[in-house]
């Protein structure tokens, strides 16, 4: 019974009253809840609408669970709504008494932050030394990568609110979100005596510089820049759980002509239908570039 209420979740009609329906069930339902939360095999559109039902039950009953699954969440959707759900709770409930947890939480996103931003080096890269090859994939796929950062980093701001509650972040979230330059300024320099000394200067350039190469160097000891080179990027793509990376960097390989990428696009880690035909597609050119060359 209670995983077909869970499957109404996803009807926008009847999400509310499923939503009722589970909290009144108690904590059987939200047991159900949390353990779905954590089954990434579980239908997306499902997991997505978990995190509102279970900031339902009292912030002490739940918490700590939704906050240790951020740190293996790779669905972006989930983290962003348990980042938001947990900001209710604390809004509700008062201070969480999480720290621990959110401090872990941090550190994931700013991985996160400088991988993006290395892949992000590598394309622009490409594209200063070989300007003649950049298509509209390129740009495509480079646009979704900063696209991808930007949001790491608005979460790492949320995180923050939820690390600092009360009204001392706040204004600083504002800060860090304006347009206005000196806004900004003064909600860094504030932020600066509230970061402890070792999250402090990779989340500080992170927030004040969106170079790549200028947050790539206060990565350390948070992470290691790989300097791939632009084919190996487009496999890591390839080989990775983003549906819309893998279809842009399998496009590109196609476009490009990568023929050392073929045995990583015939042999795809996640196949579905939609993923096959882009690498189908991309075959395609692959091929036909070989039979012109072999007819020559």
């Amino acid at each position: 019974f209670l995983p077909a209420i869970r499957s109404e979740l996803t009807n926008r009609e009847t999400r509310r009253a499923a939503e009722n329906v589970l909290f009144e069930w108690g904590a059987d339902a939200m047991e159900m809840l949390l353990t779905s939360l954590e089954d990434r095999e579980l239908d997306a559109e499902v997991r997505r609408q978990l995190p509102r039902a279970i900031a339902q039950f009292p912030a002490y009953l739940v918490v700590r669970r939704l906050a240790a699954n951020l740190n293996d969440e790779t669905d972006g959707m989930v983290r962003y709504r348990t980042i938001a759900q947990l900001d209710h709770l604390q809004r509700r409930d008062g201070p969480l008494g999480i720290r621990k947890e959110l401090r872990e939480v941090t550190r994931d996103l700013l991985v996160q932050v400088l991988e993006l931003a290395d892949w992000r080096a590598t394309l622009q890269r490409f594209a200063r030394e070989q300007p003649e090859e950049v298509t509209w994939t390129h740009q495509i796929l480079e646009r979704l990568i900063s696209d991808k950062e930007d949001n790491a980093t608005d979460l790492i701001v949320r995180v923050l609110v939820l690390l600092y509650p009360g009204e001392e972040m706040e204004p600083i979230a504002r800060g860090l979100r304006s347009k206005d330059e000196s806004l900004r300024s003064s909600a860094l320099e504030l932020l600066e005596h509230l970061l402890p000394a070792d999250l402090r200067e990779p989340i500080l350039a992170i927030l004040a510089d969106r170079s790549p190469l200028v947050r790539l160097q206060a990565a350390e000891p948070w992470y290691s820049p790989r300097t791939l080179s632009h084919s190996e990027l487009l496999r890591l793509l390839i080989e990775g759980r983003s549906f819309m990376l893998r279809s842009l960097a399998t496009r590109l390989a196609g476009e490009m002509r990568l023929t050392e990428l073929r045995e990583c696009l015939e042999h795809p880690e996640d196949p579905s239908p939609d993923y096959d035909l882009v690498v189908a597609r991309a075959l395609e050119s692959l091929n036909a570039d070989e039979l012109a060359s072999s007819s020559l």
